[in-house]
């Protein structure tokens, strides 16, 4: 067995907040105007529940040497669960996933959201300039990835990890 059925719905929902954050937070930039900012936050809120639910799995309940990379890994021959791109791409988007949720929590103290009391004063502008930089480039960043990571699960020499996601089915 691939993949733990709680592996793969976390790895689903993941993929929905993230979806519907990418929805939320690039519609309105490119001219469709709706009331998005609590579907965005509410999602975030989601994706954070998520990345903690998986930081504890990862600690407390899985074997994280599995993720770790080492020598082993560059050796073509072994049959690990993972592989060194896989393990690059888990961390790849590891850090990206942090870089949002951190840029996004600041964000909501400027913003008017749900459980969040609004003080845009508690930075300097420039500064939260710097952090809208950063939520932008590492939402394009995550969008590009997601796209890369979709194409390369849909290559024919890929299916396998797709089938193995989605039934839990090896091959």
């Amino acid at each position: 067995m691939r993949h733990q059925a709680i592996d793969r719905a976390y790895h689903w929902l993941n993929a929905l907040a993230v979806v519907v954050l990418m929805f939320t937070g690039f519609l309105p930039k490119v001219g469709f105007n709706f009331n998005w900012i609590d579907i965005h936050w509410l999602s975030g809120v989601f994706l954070i529940c998520l990345t903690l639910f998986h930081i504890y799995r990862a600690i407390f309940k899985l074997d994280t040497r599995s993720m770790n990379i080492g020598l082993k890994d560059f050796n073509l021959d072994k049959n690990n669960k993972y592989n060194l791109l896989q393990k690059l791409v888990h961390i790849w988007f590891s850090v990206l996933i942090l870089l949002i949720i951190i840029s996004g929590i600041m964000m909501a103290f400027k913003a008017d959201v749900i459980g969040v009391n609004r003080n845009p004063y508690i930075l300097e502008e420039q500064t939260w300039g710097w952090i809208y930089l950063l939520h932008g480039l590492v939402s394009v960043m995550l969008l590009a990835f997601t796209m890369i990571h979709i194409y390369f699960n849909l290559r024919k020499e890929n299916r396998a990890y797709l089938r193995s996601m989605l039934f839990n089915k090896r091959s």
